[in-house]
Order: C-alpha cells, then structure tokens, then sequence
C-alpha cells in the first residue's frame, strides 16, 4: 500500500474512531452546545462508543463467530453503522420539527 493511501487510512480511522460517532450522538442528545463543547463531548462519546463496540465485538463465543470476533473490518462496520444510524435519527428529529 502506498504512503499516501495509508495515511488516508489512518485519518478516515481516526476520524471514526474519536471523533465522527460521538459527533453524531452527541447532535442527537444535545441540542444546545457550543462548537468546542460539541468537540469534546464528541470526543468522549466516541470513546465509550467504542468501548462498548469492542465488548459487543469481543462479548462471547457466539459473538466472536457471528462477527469474526474484533477485527479491523467488524470494527469499521460497527463504527460507520451506529454512526449512520445516530445521523438518520438526528435527521428525522429535524425533519419532524423536536
């Protein structure tokens, strides 16, 4: 793989992994927030986000075979789908005017 590819990948991973998932959770559980207060609240988020990805991921048996246990591709999976899913309840409540 070639520098610049693997520094583009390691800026989407660090993006997804602190920053993007927390951001969207935090657009959908708090309204009111400054810039730098929605960038550190996204950053804390991202973390326990992750965390509980990495228990889920890593859980059980059962999991660890459905899933193929915490590998890079499980990891971005999960990342960019709670992040899409945060984003589309933001997006609704927006839409339905709450």
């Amino acid at each position: 793989m070639s520098q610049a590819l693997q520094l583009l990948h390691f800026i989407a991973g660090m993006l997804f992994l602190m920053f993007i998932p927390g951001c969207m959770a935090s657009l959908v559980f708090f309204k009111k927030l400054g810039i730098l207060e929605r960038i550190a609240v996204a950053i804390g988020l991202s973390i326990v986000i992750d965390v509980l990805i990495g228990f889920v991921l890593g859980l059980n048996k059962f999991f660890a075979q459905m899933t193929g246990g915490i590998t890079e591709v499980s990891v971005w999976i999960c990342l960019v789908s709670v992040s899409l899913i945060f984003a589309l309840v933001y997006i609704l409540r927006r839409k339905s005017g709450k």
